[in-house]
């Protein structure tokens, strides 16, 4: 009866030739099989089989280690759970931000004008036009012409999603990817019929926050995006079920608009249409979101 040697299986090997290669070594080793011609017979497929069913593992299971780890990791839902549990939120998209002193012309003598939050410009750059838009109210007054100076002008597009809460979930997830976390403002009603807003506040920290504080947080998602969380009236209100969440933000082009130093307004400003917007500063500092590399840097 044929014995069987004691030949060493060589499991070292990732690359399917070499599998291959071991196996046969490892099958010729043995008595039954030390004259078979492997290559021209049904073993050979066989052996293919073997071998690619070894190969895939390998790959799978070498994935699966490498993404376990934040240093090793390439996917980046893999980098952001690392860095979740460092308490280390990845850089989102930022916006390319300029400074301008608005004029407006009225038609009449007002004692002031107010230019709203999220007032809308226009600029060009290259071939391509850009939306910016003022992040908060201003001012301007009769007193200094209706001049509004050093007014911060933000890139992107406004973006307004709504979500309705229920009892499983106090997450929800933002549908843009590059979304400039920053600029987040979170407005929550109690019902799809109530018309009364309340603001809420993103808070970075769970320092003196109470269970009745209005604040929400932000985190990392799926596939590079964000998502908002809400309290669990420990940390943070809890929202109870039918209460509509509003979340606006600002969806920015990365670097692109950089350098812009001209800007029309989209439209009237409280009723006025002469307006003109004078650059005190050119706009700069448009980001794409964090690299992975410099995730594993700075999170740890």
């Amino acid at each position: 009866m044929p014995t069987a040697s004691n030949a060493e299986f060589i499991v070292a090997n990732l690359e399917f030739d070499t599998i291959k290669s071991n196996l046969k070594a490892y099958l010729s080793s043995q008595d039954y099989f030390s004259d078979y011609n492997f290559d021209g017979s049904n073993m050979n497929v066989l052996l293919d089989v073997l071998s690619y069913n070894t190969y895939y593992n390998n790959i799978y299971l070498n994935h699966v280690a490498s993404e376990m780890f934040l240093d090793s990791a390439q996917v980046r839902d893999s980098v952001y759970s690392h860095a979740k549990k460092l308490n280390y939120l990845p850089t989102s998209y930022r916006s390319s931000v300029a400074y301008a002193n608005v004029q407006i012309t009225p038609d009449d003598s007002p004692h002031s004008i107010d230019i709203p939050r999220l007032t809308k410009f226009t600029t060009t750059v290259g071939d391509n036009t850009y939306t910016f838009s003022t992040n908060t109210a201003v001012t301007a007054y009769s007193n200094t012409s209706y001049l509004a100076a050093n007014v911060a002008l933000y890139e992107g597009e406004i973006v307004t999603e709504f979500y309705e809460t229920n009892s499983t979930s106090n997450t929800f997830f933002i549908n843009n990817y590059d979304v400039d976390t920053t600029s987040i403002t979170v407005k929550v009603r109690a019902s799809n019929t109530d018309t009364t807003n309340s603001e809420w506040t993103r808070a970075n920290t769970l320092f003196d926050i109470s269970g009745t504080s209005n604040v929400f947080f932000v985190q990392a998602a799926a596939n590079g995006s964000y998502e908002l969380v809400f309290g669990n009236d420990t940390f943070g209100r809890k929202l109870t079920d039918g209460n509509i969440v509003e979340a606006t933000y600002r969806v920015p082009s990365g670097s692109e608009p950089d350098g812009a130093n001209s800007f029309t307004s989209a439209g009237a400003i409280s009723g006025y249409s002469t307006v003109a917007a004078t650059v005190v500063e050119r706009a700069s500092g448009g980001k794409e979101y964090q690299s992975l590399d410099d995730i594993k840097f700075s999170a740890p």
